[in-house]
């Protein structure tokens, strides 16, 4: 067997491939995953894979192949979109575009091949939900609900939505964007099902918020001291410049710190060297778990009250719209939600 010849191409980097490796099987027993390039008298000339980053170009007597393991290539391409559905929850429109986009980009590519039935189901599925969700239809929980289903559970799935990425922010330690969304839920769903679900993991998740920025106020003054004396060790230029882009730092820190407060966003964003900053969070995180933990069990449920309401406008009972309207109003329902139902028990009950 002739030894195997590396090109000038080994050891670049490439970014993604141009083609499908098939596998080439040598009497050694020795397996390539290669592209033919091209074929030179009794020889293969095969860009192979070396690593995930490297390729090398190599010539190989045909001789010395005893099979070659196609790899058909819309079998390749069809890998790289399977999993564009099922789609995760609460996907915008312009992301079921960008799926949907992905699929009709395979049978275009690879039409009449072996995958082209399981591309079209793909679409099918992609196209029917994202008809669903423009048409104000909503996903969650692994469920496509229709926009009269969803109008009709409007304070429930709203909190749900939010109690929904609180469980998406914690799941990834984003203790902060958690917090925020939890605010959002705080301000108008106290009273449904979803906050009081929820509400162990907020507990939890502020307790972790609290001990970090303690942690943080804890270290900062030693930090701050050893960052000066790393400062000192520096050469005049070196530190120069270091000093200006720390300064223009703690600039961008203060101005995002100020801007925040301006806005009353409640939980501001901490930084490590930014002493107000975790001030400001720390004081919030022990008020807000301590209202938290007392927190009376709600004796209502605003997202029932809701729903029994639009269920009663549906009836088109009088008395019993009526009757669900004040029991709404009693649920502490937010206004705009009062609205919706007023104006849909118009035609039973008239001009409100």
């Amino acid at each position: 067997m002739k030894p195997l010849h590396a090109s000038a191409l080994l050891g670049l980097l490439f970014s993604c491939a141009t083609a499908v490796a098939d596998t080439f099987v040598l009497k050694d027993g020795t397996e390539l995953e290669g592209v033919i390039l091209r074929e030179e008298g009794e020889n293969y000339v095969l860009e192979v894979q070396v690593t995930k980053s490297i390729k090398d170009e190599r010539v190989v007597p045909k001789a010395d192949v005893t099979k070659i393991v196609r790899v058909m290539a819309d079998a390749t391409a069809f890998e790289k979109i399977a999993d564009v559905y099922p789609v995760p929850d609460l996907l915008t429109l312009g992301d079921y575009d960008r799926r949907i986009a992905a699929v009709n980009g395979f049978l275009k590519e690879h039409p009449g091949r072996s995958n082209v039935a399981k591309a079209k189901e793909l679409l099918q599925s992609l196209t029917d939900e994202r008809t669903a969700i423009a048409a104000g239809g909503l996903k969650l929980g692994g469920l496509v609900i229709s926009a009269a289903d969803f109008r009709a559970n409007a304070v429930e799935l709203d909190a749900r939505v939010l109690a929904a990425k609180i469980r998406d922010h914690a799941s990834r330690s984003e203790w902060l964007a958690a917090l925020r969304a939890f605010s959002a839920l705080d301000l108008e769903y106290r009273t449904t099902q979803p906050y009081q679900e929820v509400l162990p993991l907020v507990k939890q998740v502020m307790r972790t918020h609290q001990t970090e920025i303690e942690q943080n106020l804890a270290t900062l003054d030693e930090r701050i001291k050893k960052r000066e004396a790393g400062l000192s060790q520096m050469s005049g230029d070196d530190r120069s410049v270091t000093e200006a882009a720390l300064k223009e730092e703690a600039a961008a820190i203060e101005s995002r710190y100020q801007e925040e407060k301006k806005n009353r966003l409640a939980w501001v964003t901490p930084s490590p060297y930014h002493k107000a900053s975790l001030e400001d969070s720390r004081r919030l995180a022990e008020s807000e778990l301590k209202r938290v933990m007392a927190l009376p069990a709600p004796t209502i449920d605003s997202g029932k009250a809701y729903r029994e309401a639009w269920e009663a406008i549906a009836g088109g009972d009088k008395k019993k719209v009526e009757t669900a309207l004040r029991d709404a109003k009693s649920a502490r329902i937010p206004a705009r939600y009062l609205t919706v139902l007023e104006d849909a028990a118009k035609p039973v009950l008239g001009n409100l």
